[in-house]
């Protein structure tokens, strides 16, 4: 399987994801189980500012 670009931003806030790759596995795992393709995937944690 071919490393898709998944990506993950955090802005303006402490947060730690762990274990990305196995994150990345498992969202390229279930797209395909769809019978779809992650052309481009872009995750940004973000402060909630009211």
């Amino acid at each position: 399987m071919p490393n898709q670009p998944i990506n993950f931003f955090l802005e303006d806030i402490s947060y730690h994801l762990r274990d990305k790759t196995a994150l990345r596995k498992w969202l390229n795992t279930s797209a395909n189980n769809e019978k779809h393709k992650i052309s481009e995937l872009n995750y940004i944690f973000a402060a909630m500012v009211i």
